[in-house]
């Protein structure tokens, strides 16, 4: 599985992790890297992704008052680049250039257009944000996707993209306050994880009201998960979160989880579309969950047939 998720690029007085208005881009911020001279680059996800990159962008240039670029990359295919400044000029690109129909979603959808007009506009973005593009660089970079026997991986062209637009460095990841992945955090925080099955079944309630089943109802650990799987996100590049508090939290809710699975019966293994019998994804992350706690992450083989 490739790379998912937004690259953010931004000038900051404080750390972009710790900054609501960069919320609309995501809030699972993975890492966090200096660019110098207060500029950054931030690595979020969303639940629901692709984010509006047009929306928060918006929102994040009105906070900063500086120029914005941020691109979606997806499964390291490709990537969706949106920019802003804060004269409101603002451009939409796809990586790979030339593109009317890509595959995947992306907010806003750009146009197809040629990998000179995208080099054009990203020298551009970096003048107004004070940088001395490479245009040849950029150029080089912007078409190395273009052919068959020229593939990179999306998320590495927009890195790669950083010091053409005239950053000088990309320094390390500023360090996490807690191994965010491991245990007992991945409880609440993987793809499979009381955070994900809690918003996924508010998806379910709210799209299928009438076809939910009895264990399809809002639980009380619900709200909690989803809460304190956003808790957890903000706490980490926080220098001294409360560890011990945010531990307890995940034991109570994982408590009231285990009370509720006792309570209601297990989600189906399979449920019925146009008549045809197909595998519960409710079902399936909660046998993952269980995996995870046991030690074994693979569901049984009936859960995925």
């Amino acid at each position: 599985m490739g790379f998912w998720g937004t690259v953010v690029v931004a000038k900051s007085p404080v750390l972009l992790a710790h900054r609501a208005d960069v919320l609309g881009f995501g809030y699972q911020h993975d890492e966090v890297r200096d660019l110098g001279q207060g500029w950054q680059v931030l690595v979020t996800r969303g639940w629901q992704d692709p984010p509006d990159l047009a929306a928060a962008g918006r929102r994040l240039v009105a906070g900063t008052s500086e120029p914005v670029l941020a691109a979606y990359v997806c499964d390291g295919d490709c990537a969706a680049i949106f920019a802003r400044c804060t004269t409101e000029w603002t451009f939409s690109a796809h990586l790979p250039p030339g593109e009317d129909d890509c595959g995947y979603k992306h907010r806003p959808k750009p146009p197809a257009r040629t990998a000179a007009e995208v080099t054009a506009d990203l020298v551009a973005w970096g003048e107004a944000a004070g940088l001395t593009p490479d245009r040849d660089r950029l150029l080089s970079l912007v078409a190395s996707d273009s052919g068959a026997d020229a593939y990179r991986r999306a998320d590495h062209v927009v890195f790669d993209l950083l010091p053409a637009l005239g950053f000088a460095a990309v320094g390390p990841p500023h360090p996490k306050a807690f191994a965010i992945h491991e245990r007992p955090y991945s409880y609440l925080v993987d793809f499979f994880g009381l955070g994900t099955q809690a918003r996924s079944r508010a998806v379910v309630r709210e799209q299928w009201p009438d076809e939910i089943e009895p264990d399809e109802v809002e639980q009380p650990w619900e709200a909690a998960a989803v809460q304190l799987e956003f808790d957890l996100w903000a706490a980490v590049h926080h220098t001294d979160p409360d560890v011990a508090a945010l531990k307890m939290r995940i034991d109570q809710v994982r408590a009231e989880y285990d009370r509720c699975r006792a309570e209601y019966p297990p989600a189906p293994e399979h449920v019925e579309i146009n008549g045809s019998a197909v595998h519960n994804a409710q079902s399936v992350m909660q046998q993952l969950y269980d995996g995870h706690v046991s030690g074994h992450v693979n569901p049984p083989p009936t859960a995925c047939g």
